[in-house]
């Protein structure tokens, strides 16, 4: 992070003060720390305060009564906390075992913060899965960006990172920024966009594209956000507002043929006229 002073915020991976893997799991009685006057929270604040900047790190939090979270702390420029967020979704497929190792759900409301113009939402890892909290983040919270700290380990769902970070970003046109560990086993990260491709609005034209770290080699993936270039493509594809959000539970059964078994009973807000 000194080495590439200048930037408003960093972001670190998730775990990433414990490292991502069983055997931090299986030390987590050692490993664990308080978010707001442990080790880490000790060193980031004052490497924030350095660097004038907000900083982003994962930990393993130990809560009263022996519960673990995957944990993710935000220290800004003045070295005071910003937030904590703790992992709500937990991975249980693939490489990954939290449940099973002894982590537990965060059950705490979705996170944001403000950082210098822009509105900044917080999720992690696995959390991509699922649309349910991003929007939450996006259309409530007012998230320009979503900043996602990962683990994503090269397993069967690694394939599916990007595609689900393009989605992400798009549908909810904010910028994502997913993080994952350098290594073999990992790498990866990724800088999206809030759309693909170009977008003219005025006197401006932008070309969006990704930006991608070099595979599992230790970087820095630097992302420069355009306020201009956000606001373009929500001017220009304005879709929020046909959005219709369903409330009620959305029963459906079917037989082996696909036909209806049962009614799907939903309440339909902000219908267009």
């Amino acid at each position: 992070m000194r080495a590439n002073p200048g930037h408003d915020l960093y972001v670190l991976p998730e775990l990433s003060s414990a490292g991502y893997g069983v055997d931090t799991f299986h030390c987590r009685e050692r490993l664990a720390e308080p978010p707001l006057n442990g080790p880490s929270f000790n060193r980031f604040s004052r490497l924030a305060v350095e660097l004038d900047a907000f900083v982003a790190y994962g930990i393993l939090r130990r809560n009263i009564g022996d519960t673990y979270y995957i944990c993710h702390v935000v220290v800004g420029p003045h070295g005071r906390p910003v937030c904590y967020y703790d992992k709500m979704h937990l991975c249980d497929m693939g490489a990954c075992a939290e449940g099973a190792q002894g982590v537990t759900a965060g059950a705490a409301e979705p996170c944001a913060f403000y950082c210098r113009g822009w509105t900044v939402g917080l999720c992690i890892c696995y959390d991509l899965r699922f649309p349910e909290l991003w929007r939450d983040l996006a259309w409530k919270r007012g998230a320009d960006v979503v900043v996602h700290p990962s683990a994503f380990v090269r397993d069967a769902t690694f394939p599916s990172w990007h595609a689900f970070v393009c989605a992400r970003a798009v549908e909810n046109q904010v910028y994502v920024v997913s993080v994952s560990h350098a290594g073999e086993d990992f790498g990866g990260s990724i800088a999206h966009p809030p759309w693909l491709g170009p977008v003219a609005d005025d006197d401006d034209d932008f070309d969006l594209a990704p930006a991608l770290a070099d595979d599992a080699a230790p970087c820095a993936l630097v992302c420069r956000l355009d306020r201009r270039a956000l606001d373009a493509v929500r001017r220009q594809f304005p879709y929020r507002k046909d959005a219709r959000l369903f409330d009620g539970p959305p029963v459906v059964e079917t037989s082996l043929h696909g036909e209806v078994a049962s009614d799907w009973h939903a309440k339909i807000h902000g219908q267009r006229k």
